[in-house]
């Protein structure tokens, strides 16, 4: 994933993450209605990005004893 500019951010409720000059990465934000849902400031956001779920690995045997 890379950072995108702001101007491309989805505006429909899609969680981001939204990087501010000042604060750094901003992380599971979304738009609502006119601004970004964050704690701290709703402006100066220059850049965003997809959020990626961590990837979870299950380990287990699949064999079956007979």
């Amino acid at each position: 994933m890379e950072w995108q500019p702001i101007e491309t951010a989805p505006k429909d409720g899609t969680v981001v993450d939204l990087w501010h000059s000042d604060y750094g990465r901003m992380t599971d934000t979304w738009w609502d209605d006119d601004s970004w849902v964050v704690t701290g400031t709703t402006h100066g956001f220059t850049h965003w990005m997809q959020v990626v779920p961590p990837n979870v690995e299950v380990s287990h045997d699949s064999r079956r004893q007979k």
